[in-house]
């Protein structure tokens, strides 16, 4: 864990010092964000959402965990809220036409069950327990490494890789039918 000495100078009230951070964070917060809903222009409004909310709390940053990290859950959470707010879920990543090769498939009925599975997947992320599909989220979507996943839930290491390897395996059961 890093420390930024820009943090307790924002907690004491300097502006400058806040305004540092948020030049510090902002692209890679818009990355983050942007990999968890696929619209630029929400990630740049959830990212600017999460930068005023952390503001109004930086009291509550007890610097247990990098402040990126803070931060970026901070950042989930405004995404969280803004998609119940219009009743619908962040989309799970959708594979894109550069990472895979058409003409590789044989057929329309390859392309059809391709779509199938995407289908079955996101279903079974969004019926899974919510603790395994929020570290899934954090460690695959987000790419987090499981000490600053452990860190934003309070929890050991061991647990993390414990609700991961859990959530995989109830995506691999709804998806083969097992």
């Amino acid at each position: 864990m890093a420390y930024d000495e820009d943090v307790d100078l924002a907690k004491q009230g300097d502006i400058q010092a806040f305004n540092r951070l948020h030049e510090k964070y902002r692209g890679r917060l818009v990355k983050t964000l942007f990999r968890r809903i696929k619209d630029m222009d929400d990630a740049e409004d959830m990212a600017q959402e999460a930068f005023i909310k952390a503001y109004d709390k930086l009291d509550s940053f007890r610097g247990d965990s990098d402040f990126f990290t803070w931060l970026t859950r901070v950042g989930i959470n405004a995404s969280n809220n803004y998609f119940s707010k219009i009743n619908r879920r962040p989309p799970l990543h959708d594979v894109s036409a550069d990472e895979v090769d058409i003409e590789q498939q044989d057929s329309p009925d390859a392309i059809a069950e391709m779509e199938q599975t995407k289908d079955q997947l996101e279903v079974a992320f969004y019926s899974m327990i919510p603790e395994f599909r929020q570290c899934l989220e954090m460690r695959l979507i987000n790419d987090l490494p499981y000490d600053d996943i452990a860190d934003k839930f309070g929890i050991p290491v061991g647990t993390v890789r414990s609700r991961i390897s859990r959530g995989k395996r109830e995506i691999n059961k709804h998806i083969n039918g097992d």
